[in-house]
């Protein structure tokens, strides 16, 4: 049993997934192993401002990317017209990265917007993985198939790319991240990554990360008082 199977096991337990990989350093490796074991080329890609676009390097053309956004008029993400356009585009992959998104996102949906189409759902949550982990923020998991994120940001962790995966999609990952020349993490930044997961787990972790949210909105409703206008209409669930 190694730390990279420590730091492994823990982070599947703290965000509930069935596979993980830690060892990628950075969000631009970790995303161009996500869509070298994925897609092919000429595979339609839908994605959220068209982000991780700018991932695939020279592989630009590889792709056929088509966008999605939010509703000029609410600024909040309208499922049902990514629905539609799914039916016409016909992806392999569907991206949701929410880098300037404050509001939650029903993933369940959108799994099942992609599922439908026979498309793969791939959420980036790098900026709020940590608000994730504390479950203040909705989950990705265990809708989306694969799931990327930086532990060097939210998480305050060693420099490090995290990809998680379902079973069925762990082995085709792997393998890619091998044969790319991904060596991981030295010893001490695997046991930094482990006693950093562990400590996301305690009570007082998830204090903090109720404090962050609590502390946003308030933010977002003294901007509105002194007359600014908050993008999505603020910073919390929609329903809220």
């Amino acid at each position: 049993f190694t730390l990279n199977n420590l730091a492994c096991e823990r982070l599947c337990e703290l965000f509930g997934a069935e596979h993980a990989n830690i060892r990628t350093l950075t969000i631009e490796a970790a995303s161009r192993v996500v869509f070298q074991a994925l897609t092919k080329r000429g595979d339609v890609v839908m994605s959220l401002d068209l982000r991780k676009r700018e991932h695939c390097n020279s592989h630009d053309y590889s792709y056929r990317f088509a966008n999605f956004g939010v509703n000029p008029q609410t600024q909040q993400l309208d499922l049902n017209a990514l629905a539609m356009e799914a039916m016409v585009c016909q992806p392999r992959l569907i991206i949701v990265s929410p880098i300037n998104y404050p509001l939650d996102i029903d993933y369940a949906r959108l799994a099942e917007i992609a599922h439908q189409n026979k498309a793969l759902l791939w959420c980036d949550i790098s900026q709020i993985a940590g608000l994730v982990a504390a479950g203040v923020l909705n989950s990705p998991l265990p809708h989306a198939d694969v799931v990327t994120f930086t532990t060097h940001g939210a998480l305050q962790g060693p420099q490090c790319s995290i990809i998680l995966s379902s079973a069925a999609l762990g082995g085709q990952i792997d393998r890619v991240v091998t044969t790319s020349g991904h060596s991981g993490l030295l010893k001490p930044q695997l046991a930094a990554l482990a006693c950093r997961v562990r400590e996301m787990q305690d009570p007082v972790y998830k204090e903090y990360a109720q404090a962050v949210r609590d502390n946003a909105k308030a933010l977002a409703e003294g901007l509105q008082r002194g007359g600014a206008q908050i993008l999505s209409g603020g910073t919390q669930r929609s329903e809220e």
